[in-house]
């Protein structure tokens, strides 16, 4: 069975390190990148089902780099990383064209559920939904 591969973004070794493992457990096989320049320039040339972007970096602009992921790659989802507030995190890495946002420090039955839910194939809307 192929290995669905995910980005990590994040400048933190020990938070990557944590998120690498749980994620290789859940059967993906994660690439880390350190900065959000080089992961966009790895994903010209490899496809990925996923992107974990680590939010609490300001001088990365990681907004800015969301839009940009979401712009290049439509369809990828992509879940921020962040010890702020999740309510308020996630309204707003919406708003860039993210999925959601794991809460750091991260619990591993947390990315599990996280990931299940951005990687499931959207319902299909019925006409029946569609005139609504």
């Amino acid at each position: 069975m192929l290995r669905k591969r995910l980005m990590i973004i994040c400048e933190d070794v020990a938070e990557v390190e944590d998120i690498r493992q749980v994620l290789e457990r859940m059967g993906f096989d994660p690439e880390v990148a350190l900065d959000p320049a080089v992961a966009l320039e790895v994903m010209v040339e490899r496809q990925m089902s996923a992107v974990v972007l680590d939010l609490d970096s300001p001088k990365k602009k990681p907004y800015e780099w969301v839009r940009k992921l979401h712009a290049a790659h439509r369809n990828l989802p992509i879940v921020g990383l962040s010890s702020k507030s999740k309510k308020e995190v996630t309204a707003r890495i919406k708003r860039y064209g993210g999925r959601d946002v794991l809460k750091k420090p991260i619990e591993p039955q947390e990315v599990v559920k996280t990931m299940e839910k951005v990687l499931r194939p959207p319902k299909k809307r019925t006409r029946r939904s569609a005139s609504r």
